[in-house]
């Protein structure tokens, strides 16, 4: 778990109690700053999923010996993992052109 996903959750829950808050007292500009708050948060926590999962690939694969059967074995094992991580490199090397 990284920083990342305590904060993000940290603050969706503050979205949360903050737009109950607005909803009780009728306050709209709270009611919204709450939901704010909220998807902010969820997407600071998703941004700390994804941050630990490319760190888990890239240690495994830093654990691999010699020859491609550990790699094979990871993208088999987290498919999706791999597919994000191979777009993520090839972003990057495109927008080096």
């Amino acid at each position: 778990m990284t920083d990342d996903n305590i904060k993000g959750e940290a603050r969706e829950l503050r979205g949360k109690a903050e737009s109950a808050a607005g909803r009780l007292a009728g306050d709209a500009k709270l009611k919204v700053d709450g939901a704010v708050d909220e998807i902010a948060g969820r997407a600071q926590s998703a941004y700390g999923r994804a941050k630990s999962a490319a760190r888990e690939v890239t240690d495994q694969v830093a654990d691999l010996g010699d020859g491609n059967s550990g790699l094979e074995a990871i993208i088999r094992r987290q498919p999706l993992t791999a597919a994000m991580v191979a777009l993520g490199i090839g972003y990057v090397l495109g927008r080096l052109r």
